[in-house]
């Protein structure tokens, strides 16, 4: 999905540079059609527009939403720069993880939307490949068979995920244990885990082993 909307993107922007191609069709343009026409191709060069922490904002919470959810803080595309993946809510966490949305930041202190992953908060690694960034995730399917694999941090949105089946834990395979030892227990890139207690509409953030005190209820 992300991928074809990149695809859409590119091709507005390549009509957007048909109508602006040259001094007469320039001088044909109202200004204020042609000052709609640069802020558009901005937004589609960018595919989202930068916006504040998005973690800060607290979310609703009713019988089948907590209102809390997990975080990752990490640099994910190796740009020096602080990213940040935001879980759906926690009461939506299984076994295998729950779905997170990846937030790119900038030098500012902004954020803006880049992709989505399914990932377990204890099962996520970083490799750096030269300029490039693999993010590694591992989702458990059952005691000792899972799904561990990665995706490419590309400039604009993440890969597909390319993955394959293995045999970890206590009944699992001596290669099975290998394989994941050698990926999760191995980030390149230091990642920090935090979930959110949020208490009259202030969210704070904190070490998810950590006991929540009473007054953080």
């Amino acid at each position: 999905m992300l991928q074809r909307k990149t695809s859409t993107r590119l091709q507005c922007c390549i009509r957007v540079m048909r109508l602006t191609r040259g001094p007469v069709g320039i001088m044909r343009m109202k200004r204020g059609f042609a000052t709609t026409i640069i802020g558009l191709a901005a937004v589609i060069a960018t595919g989202f527009e930068w916006s504040d922490d998005p973690s800060i904002r607290a979310v609703a919470k009713d019988d089948i939403h907590s209102g809390e959810r997990f975080r990752m803080l990490a640099d994910f595309n190796s740009d020096g720069i602080q990213d940040m993946a935001l879980s759906c809510d926690m009461r939506s966490f299984g076994n295998a993880g729950g779905q997170f949305t990846l937030y790119l930041g900038n030098a500012t202190g902004k954020y803006r939307k880049y992709g989505e992953f399914f990932a377990h908060t204890m099962a996520v690694s970083l490799e750096k490949i030269g300029t490039q960034v693999r993010l590694w995730t591992y989702c458990r399917l059952g005691g000792w068979i899972g799904q561990i694999g990665y995706y490419e941090v590309f400039e604009d949105t993440l890969s597909e995920y390319h993955s394959i089946t293995i045999h970890p834990g206590d009944s699992g395979s001596k290669m099975g244990n290998a394989i994941y030892e050698a990926v999760i227990k191995s980030s390149d890139l230091p990642i920090t885990v935090e979930r959110s207690v949020t208490k009259n509409g202030v969210v704070k953030w904190i070490d998810p082993n950590r006991a929540i005190d009473g007054d953080e209820e």
